[in-house]
């Protein structure tokens, strides 16, 4: 990934989401989205900041492509189910390997669960 912008598409298509729905959850416009993903306008410290603590993104990668895209997965979220549901450590695999599916093999694998449950 050599630009902010794509770093910044890669980040939003790893999420599933559209440009929308990305610039909804960082109370931006779609065209503000658009416009820095084709790096034509580049985001402000804050919104940068703000991708990086909702996707769980590495600050450094994501502003100059340095080191690992993501932070540890072992978000305050799972850390938290973790305790709440007694998820011992395969759990919280199978939850990170599940979040990092794309939607249409999430919908796969949600379709192999409901065969599952209706035998």
């Amino acid at each position: 990934m050599s630009t902010i912008g794509e770093r910044i598409t890669l980040v939003r298509t790893d999420a599933g989401l559209t440009m929308t729905a990305f610039a909804e959850r960082l109370n931006l416009s779609k065209s503000s989205i658009s416009l820095a993903e084709s790096d034509k306008s580049k985001l402000s410290k804050r919104v940068i900041l703000d991708i990086c603590e909702k996707f769980n993104v590495n600050p450094e990668w994501l502003e100059t492509g340095e080191g690992k895209p993501y932070n540890d997965a072992k978000t305050p979220v799972l850390k938290l189910l973790k305790a709440e549901y007694k998820l011992d450590d395969m759990d919280i695999e199978m939850i990170e390997n599940y979040l990092q599916l794309k939607p249409i093999e999430r919908q796969v694998f949600k379709d192999y669960i409901s065969k599952i449950k209706e035998r």
